[in-house]
């Protein structure tokens, strides 16, 4: 996808967020990359969704959409931008469908707009995720049902990110951004896509 990023994360030293370009050669048939297609196989597929296919107007209020609830507990993938948080949520991130930036006000919250999810990094539970310009997909589980969040905030969609391991593995130079600061990290490879740790 021109100009889309898939942002990636995985442990590499404890944290690491990992950032991407998509690999346009075919892939070398190795046993890592049998095993990492014959994960993927086992998984469900995700199923695309769009920010505006989130809900549906009713005379006093946004309704969430047949299709969100249908999915709700399923994999999805998600194509947006990282919301530029001026208090970035411990192990998360708002995901909109467009550039956002938010500020202070209204709890740091005020300025997302309705369409927002909230993306959480279960590998990254006390680390502040960096956010980027550049579109970005993301896949996981989706999760609907106000919630309170530890940050006080509460949040009602939310997406649970896919573990590695049950992604294919990806011919691509990465770079490890750990502590905020970018270097190269040959531990990295094969790259893998936006990535949860179970607890």
């Amino acid at each position: 996808m021109k100009n889309t990023l898939f942002l990636k994360f995985a442990l590499v030293s404890g944290f690491a967020a990992i950032f991407a370009p998509v690999s346009a050669h075919p892939l070398q048939t190795t046993p890592a990359s049998k095993a990492a297609e014959s994960l993927k196989a086992a998984s469900p597929k995700a199923t695309p969704l769009a920010f505006r296919e989130f809900f549906v107007p009713t005379p006093r209020e946004l309704k969430l959409s047949d299709k969100v609830q249908q999915l709700n507990g399923k994999r999805v993938q998600i194509t947006g931008f990282m919301a530029h948080m001026e208090a970035q949520p411990k192990g998360a991130f708002f995901l909109c469908a467009r550039p956002v930036t938010c500020d202070e006000a209204g709890g740091g919250t005020g300025d997302l707009p309705p369409e927002t999810i909230r993306v959480i990094v279960r590998g990254a539970k006390n680390q502040t995720i960096q956010s980027i310009s550049r579109p970005v997909v993301v896949t996981g589980l989706l999760e609907i049902g106000n919630r309170p969040e530890a940050d006080g905030t509460t949040s009602s969609l939310r997406l649970i990110l896919d573990r590695p391991q049950n992604l294919p593995s990806s011919k691509t130079t990465t770079l490890a951004a750990k502590a905020g600061k970018p270097k190269k990290s040959p531990a990295t490879r094969p790259a893998l896509d936006l990535a949860r740790r179970r607890p």
